[in-house]
């Protein structure tokens, strides 16, 4: 009977051991289910960078295209302005010349064309400077 209590121990010992087996088996069987959703997780997420990505890429390049639209239109009516005041400086010179070269009734070549290159000079519209009228010049 001794044999007999021997191998029913044993029994027991391998039933314990194969439940303890089972149980890590079970607890494997866990770990391994948390890593696969942990993965597709993961892969979730690397998805929807992906997307933001490209989502913040194209609101990128949108906004520098705005950007360059804009400061072409910027310097367009930079220019514009800059012609505009152009205009509204010859304006001036020739209404002030127009007020101060009427010389007992006529015009005087020689003051007209002194302040037209006075005044251009002022408003930088050309390089010539302003030079002493010789009395030839001023004879008409």
């Amino acid at each position: 009977m001794h044999h007999l209590d021997a191998l029913q121990e044993e029994n027991l010992k391998l039933t314990e051991e194969l439940g303890r087996n089972q149980d890590e088996v079970s607890s494997h069987q866990k770990l391994e289910e948390e890593r696969s959703a942990l993965n597709n997780q993961l892969l979730e997420m690397k998805k929807r960078e992906s997307l933001l990505k490209k989502e913040y890429d194209e609101e990128k390049t949108s906004l520098q295209k705005s950007i360059q639209q804009t400061s072409a239109l910027i310097s367009e009516k930079d220019s514009d302005l800059d012609k505009l005041k152009k205009e509204v400086n010859v304006e001036r010179i020739n209404k002030s010349i127009s007020n101060c070269c009427i010389f007992e009734g006529e015009s005087s070549p020689a003051l007209l064309l002194l302040l037209t290159l006075l005044a251009c000079y002022k408003f930088k519209k050309t390089q010539f400077k302003p030079f002493y009228l010789t009395d030839d010049l001023l004879i008409s």
